[in-house]
């Protein structure tokens, strides 16, 4: 009986520690806006911080200085956003977070490298904006978004289980959406989008290399 009593208090210590390792929660440090706290980011190594961590709680805020790749894997939920300064973050390269499923919203402006964040689930406003000559975006497992915006050279783009988009999906050439005169050309754009069903609007601007659409999908206007 003693020998069984031991084996017990082993296993049940073992079982412990392996929740206590499934899911750790951080806030982010910096500005005070209410009762949400603000992370202005200069430098990857600012992301040391949060290794480890599973669930994020408040926004980050990517500055025009930051240099280099922002790779947060092992987070799964962003209680906040993340997003560029206004003016974009144009050498930030590529933007990774391989576990993430859930986030309040990202706008990503003027950066330079491709986005991988292939488990996001779900959330409001998505907005990418490339300013190089070629971008791959890998947003695989997105079901559903309030707005979506890809603007910019993304050569490859993978959407492939987005259903729903609440208000807009917009896919541009340009960075702003306006037609280029003639003496500049569109760079070419892919739009994947086989089982979108449903958006109250659908804008497509530019030269489109591919273009797959969901051909039940209802509730579109659409204009190239």
């Amino acid at each position: 009986m003693k020998a069984f009593y031991v084996l017990f208090a082993v296993a049940l210590g073992v079982s412990t520690s392996c929740l206590g390792a499934e899911t750790k929660e951080c806030d982010t440090t910096g500005a005070d806006e209410g009762s949400v706290t603000v992370l202005e980011l200069h430098s990857p190594e600012q992301l040391d911080a949060f290794e480890g961590c599973t669930i994020l709680n408040g926004h980050i805020i990517i500055q025009s200085d930051y240099d280099g790749d922002f790779s947060l894997n092992g987070v799964t939920t962003v209680n906040g956003n993340i997003s560029t300064v206004d003016e974009g973050a144009e050498y930030l390269n590529l933007f990774e977070m391989q576990d993430l499923e859930n986030i309040d919203h990202l706008h990503l402006l003027g950066i330079s490298g491709d986005v991988n964040i292939p488990n996001l689930e779900s959330l409001g406003d998505l907005e990418l904006v490339q300013t190089s000559t070629s971008g791959n975006a890998d947003l695989t497992a997105l079901a559903e978004a309030d707005n979506l915006s890809v603007r910019g050279s993304w050569t490859s783009t993978k959407f492939s289980s987005l259903k729903t988009v609440t208000v807009q999906c917009q896919f541009c050439g340009s960075q702003t959406c306006e037609i280029y005169g003639d003496e500049r050309k569109f760079p070419y754009i892919t739009v994947n989008l086989p089982s979108l069903e449903k958006a109250d609007k659908l804008e497509v601007a530019g030269a489109v290399k591919r273009f797959v659409l969901c051909p039940w999908t209802k509730n579109i206007y659409s204009h190239s």
